[in-house]
């Protein structure tokens, strides 16, 4: 429906490391500020992930990751958010919008108003 009004839909998947998954997983047990990260399904489809390995394969083709020298089609994160960024941009149709001149008017001071000060209570402290 989304796709036929003419929103254009783009999905693009991430995938990581056996090794790197399970650094992860530890990190979130461990650290109390990560275990909201934690799905009840996430470490147990670690554990059988066999099942959604052959469709993760299928979608991840030559162009979507480009194999590496070492023969892993697993970029690095940084390298993969920013190739995301590109592509995903690179989808979008831009084109310079040409805005009409706005001029403001001169403003007009009340003699009859006066400013209160702000209530101690509606300001943040600063602390940094």
């Amino acid at each position: 429906m989304l796709a036929r009004s003419g929103v254009q839909i783009l999905k693009y998947w991430f995938s990581i490391t056996d090794e790197e998954q399970e650094i992860r997983f530890q990190n979130r047990i461990h650290d109390p500020l990560k275990q909201w990260k934690l799905a009840p399904m996430g470490p147990r489809a670690d554990v059988s992930g066999k099942p959604i390995r052959k469709p993760r394969r299928s979608c991840c083709n030559a162009r979507t990751f480009p194999k590496r020298r070492s023969g892993s089609c697993r970029p690095c994160t940084r390298s993969a958010r920013l190739n995301c960024i590109s592509h995903l941009l690179s989808q979008v149709p831009y084109h310079e919008i040409e805005h009409p001149t706005i001029e403001l008017p001169n403003r007009v001071f009340h003699d009859e108003y006066s400013r209160q000060p702000v209530p101690a209570s509606m300001i943040v402290p600063e602390v940094y």
